[in-house]
């Protein structure tokens, strides 16, 4: 008897290329649910202790891109008198929500971070863009 010799070729894996820049973990799920950035959770996990159950007191927006089309001295006016119910996250935004109902959205930008102070005491900033007083006699930008 002759032996025969096979040759098979190695099973191919078909892989999913991922776009330049992009994660390769954002193919992976976790309970149905993409991840999402823990700087943004962290931050908020921070500052919803010094904004919850706060009243702003003072707003100025000093960008007015962060507002528009609107005017940044209006909106600052509207802010003032809400008191934050809640600060939530989704995804890279921080949802601040009011007991009025309304909700003002963050996004953190390229720093990934707001500054707080806790008797109004911000060091100067260039780039600031806003600055929210509270009653609590917090700042925050």
């Amino acid at each position: 008897m002759g032996t025969v010799e096979a040759s098979v070729d190695p099973p191919k894996i078909a892989r999913k290329r991922s776009s330049p820049g992009r994660s390769r973990q954002a193919s992976t799920l976790h309970s149905g649910v993409m991840p999402e950035l823990p700087e943004v959770e962290t931050v908020r996990r921070q500052i919803a202790p010094v904004l919850e159950g706060a009243t702003i007191e003072q707003a100025q927006i000093m960008d007015v891109r962060l507002v528009r089309p609107f005017d940044p001295e209006i909106v600052a006016a509207e802010l003032v008198g809400e008191r934050v119910a809640a600060v939530e996250r989704r995804g890279k935004y921080l949802i601040v929500r009011f007991e009025s109902g309304r909700v003002l959205l963050i996004h953190l930008r390229m720093t990934g971070s707001l500054r707080h102070a806790r008797h109004g005491a911000l060091a100067e900033d260039p780039y600031r863009r806003a600055v929210i007083s509270m009653d609590n006699g917090s700042d925050v930008a």
